[in-house]
């Protein structure tokens, strides 16, 4: 299941997405290069998109944590 949350305030935009899905990391590991041609693709595309992006993995899943400023 995925969740996700949306703040918004004058300076920025923040949005999460959290899921119970394998990261990255845990793709390398079991050596599926499929899943991770295309995370790489999202990861850049996000990455472009956004000012700041962290990505932090754990055994209960993945949180991805986006914030855009605004312009000023």
């Amino acid at each position: 299941m995925m969740h996700i949350t949306v703040r918004d305030n004058s300076e920025t935009l923040a949005v999460d997405v959290m899921d119970g899905g394998a990261s990255t990391s845990e793709t390398l590991e079991n050596n599926h290069l499929e899943p991770l041609r295309h995370a790489r693709a999202r990861h850049a595309l996000i990455r472009g998109l956004m000012d700041d992006v962290s990505i932090v993995s754990d055994q209960e899943g993945t949180v991805v944590h986006m914030e855009k400023r605004r312009a000023t």
